[in-house]
């Protein structure tokens, strides 16, 4: 019955291009070793002024389960959207053009979708600098995610919220991400995933690391306070409006989150010019984010008073951060 299933759905697979020439090879042959076949790779080069989309039409011609979209530079969330809009798949996942996947992700993934009635699975993901992997085990746990597992998760710390935030190790249902859409913000993929659990009835995880999120030498440092940190902040002052008018029963996880996040950008702009930006946003949110936070019941006593301290006198937490850094050392 699976089986007969899995012939009938399809997948749409969203890769945005930009000048990703030296690896683009490697992330598009990864989807075309899949063995699951039923897929059409949509390849969107985002306004590339190198040889990618040369590379992208040769693949085109070569496969007719490759489309290739071009245009004019729109970014990553403008570049997904354009592949969304053309998208045929019942499902849809993403995929950034400097990743690998494991040949035996999506049949994997689609095999528990499908047969489990869900509407979101996911899989666990490897940071690492280089393309070698592990081919994938027939053994693995597979666990069920609740929206409070959701929630919680996505807004956790940042060592162990990423899988949940990212988009490039999920599979989605197009029905649901077409009412979504990306929107150009800081962190784009956690307000998209933030959206789409509202949809969610039935989730689940696969825990096997199939996706290979590729760290490679001369990426973006975030040590200093930029713009993209202040437009992340941002985006967390409007997730968490967001959860509170659709999700409100989840908020304890997203203003808990946005709290400890004022506080690193107070910490890490204090000596920018961005300092009087992020105060301004700070200002124009207190008495909203404030009323929320004091009257949660399901946040405890000691989390309020720390955070109050931390909030009026920013200086204890510059103290805080400056006695963990000297620890760590």
């Amino acid at each position: 019955m699976v089986e007969e299933k899995m012939k009938q759905i399809t997948l749409s697979v969203i890769m945005p291009v930009y000048n990703g020439e030296q690896y683009l090879n490697y992330s598009i042959q990864s989807v075309l070793n899949q063995t699951y076949k039923d897929y059409e790779l949509i390849l969107v080069d985002d306004g590339s002024t190198d040889h990618s989309l040369e590379i992208c039409e040769k693949y085109q011609s070569k496969d007719k389960r490759i489309r290739v979209i071009s245009q004019e530079n729109k970014g990553i969330s403008g570049a997904r959207n354009a592949g969304i809009d053309i998208a045929t798949g019942e499902y849809i996942t993403f995929m950034d053009s400097d990743d690998v996947i494991q040949p035996k992700m999506y049949e994997i993934m689609l095999n528990h979708m499908v047969s489990d009635g869900l509407d979101l699975i996911m899989c666990g993901a490897v940071r690492t600098g280089n393309y070698n992997f592990q081919d994938a085990v027939d053994q693995y746990e597979i666990c069920k995610l609740t929206k409070k597992d959701l929630y919680e998760r996505i807004f956790a710390n940042s060592n162990v919220d990423w899988e949940y935030m990212a988009v490039w190790n999920k599979i989605y249902k197009t029905e649901y991400v077409r009412k979504i859409k990306f929107a150009k913000r800081g962190t784009e993929d956690a307000v998209f995933n933030c959206q789409y659990f509202k949809y969610i009835q039935n989730a689940k995880l696969i825990d096997q690391k199939l996706y290979y999120w590729i760290q490679r030498k001369g990426s973006i440092s975030h040590s200093e306070f930029s713009l993209r940190d202040y437009y992340v902040l941002e985006d967390y002052y409007w997730m968490n409006q967001y959860v509170e008018k659709h999700e409100r029963e989840y908020i304890q996880y997203s203003i808990v989150k946005l709290y400890k996040l004022v506080f690193n950008s107070r910490y890490r702009a204090r000596n920018t010019e961005l300092k009087n930006k992020i105060e301004q946003i700070i200002k124009k949110n207190d008495k909203s984010i404030k009323n929320i936070f004091y009257e949660n019941d399901k946040i405890c006593s000691k989390i309020k008073i720390l955070f109050t301290i931390f909030y009026y006198i920013p200086v204890t937490y510059n103290m805080f951060r400056w006695i963990n850094e000297k620890r760590a050392r």
